[in-house]
């Protein structure tokens, strides 16, 4: 009888004792549930974690009826909110649905959601572009709607401006990009009407400073690759001025209307 190989992890693998049916799957989500549960830390951190996100939803729902005009503004920036719900139906309950601010649930989110959007999801350049959207407005909301340290304070600093954009997958922002997210913050609200500006000024120059490369060989993502690959594209003006023409283009089938 053939011995059967056995597949060690890395040695230091945290998840070095879950269940194979975790470790094995290849999708996405299965990393998120391969954890060592037995972390007394990592236990700890979640009780406490949920512990604070329910009584702060029920402060929410509080707050929603005492400010409706305050919870609307940003309710219309987005497509979900945070609701409790009770057992056993998981219904939730008709004071979320009586209130005002829920008829004005995503009605300035930046994309086209409704039936006839031409969203085509299976294109390449779609999601990628559709991620720097939601990256950007949730940027917005994050500096719009942060506490202020100073009342009124219009403009935020470099240091805010950092902290609300930063991403622990990625290396600080540098000044230049700074620049073209200090220049994102004065923008108006994307919409088809408005989308050419949002990628002249916003949506390329960061594509360019994050993900362009210099050519294709320093480029490491596939919806940009396919542009270098294009003939005549051997410098990087032309890649931006082909790469402006494709976002102008996607962007706008994508962006809500005015």
């Amino acid at each position: 009888m053939k011995e059967q190989q056995q597949e060690h992890p890395p040695e230091g693998n945290p998840l070095a004792d879950e269940p194979k049916k975790c470790a094995k799957s290849r999708r996405p989500i299965a990393k998120r549930c391969a954890v060592d549960l037995r972390d007394p830390v990592l236990e700890s951190t979640v009780e406490s974690f949920a512990w604070d996100t329910v009584q702060r939803v029920k402060r929410l729902a509080e707050l929603c009826k005492r400010y409706p005009a305050q919870a609307e503004n940003v309710a219309r920036q987005l497509l979900a909110w945070p609701v409790m719900s009770t057992m056993p139906s998981l219904e939730t309950g008709e004071d979320f649905w009586n209130a005002s601010f829920v008829f004005e649930l995503g009605r300035d989110y930046p994309l086209d959601t409704s039936s006839r959007a031409r969203i085509h999801r299976g294109s390449v350049m779609g999601r990628y572009l559709i991620q720097w959207i939601i990256r950007l407005h949730e940027f917005r909301l994050s500096i719009r709607f942060r506490p202020q340290e100073v009342p009124g304070q219009a403009k935020p600093d470099e240091e805010t401006i950092r902290r609300c954009w930063g991403n622990e997958h990625e290396p600080e922002p540098g000044p230049k990009i700074v620049a073209v997210l200090r220049v994102a913050l004065t923008l108006p609200a994307l919409t088809k009407a408005t989308s050419h500006e949002w990628s002249q000024r916003a949506l390329v120059p960061l594509i360019m400073l994050s993900d362009a490369g210099s050519d294709e060989t320093t480029c490491r993502e596939p919806a940009l690759q396919a542009i270098w690959r294009q003939k005549g594209v051997k410098s990087a003006g032309t890649f931006r001025s082909r790469l402006l023409s494709t976002v102008c283009q996607m962007v706008r089938k994508r962006a809500r209307p005015a």
